[in-house]
């Protein structure tokens, strides 16, 4: 059976294709932004958080973020940096799949870093 791909935009949807999956019990796959290789085998729905784009909601004295499960870090960061934060970003550290580039970056430990003030 070949793979449906499915992009909610919303919760709903997401909820939508879940449902539908396990109703003619369907294997899922969540795919992201492509990074990361699957560790599960194929199957035959492929659910896509690319396009869970809402807005990230920022509470910059409380150095807390909430970022939708499409966003890129990108997105997050430019948020962020309206109020002098960001969130910081490493290199993996595990080797990357055969073939794959070693050159990705992943998210930081998952704290806001606040840039000191000028004085």
């Amino acid at each position: 059976m070949p793979q449906r791909l499915f992009e909610p935009t919303d919760a709903a949807g997401v909820a939508a294709v879940l449902q539908s999956a396990a109703a003619d019990r369907l294997a899922v796959t969540v795919r992201g932004g492509g990074t990361k290789s699957p560790t599960q085998g194929p199957a035959e729905v492929v659910l896509s958080t690319t396009r869970l784009t809402e807005a990230v909601d920022h509470v910059a004295g409380d150095l807390v973020a909430t970022a939708p499960a499409g966003a890129t870090l990108d997105a997050v960061n430019t948020v962020l940096q309206r109020e002098r934060q960001w969130l910081p970003t490493r290199r993996a550290r595990a080797a990357p799949p055969s073939g794959a580039s070693s050159r990705r970056t992943t998210a930081g430990p998952g704290a806001i870093v606040t840039a000191p003030r000028a004085t």
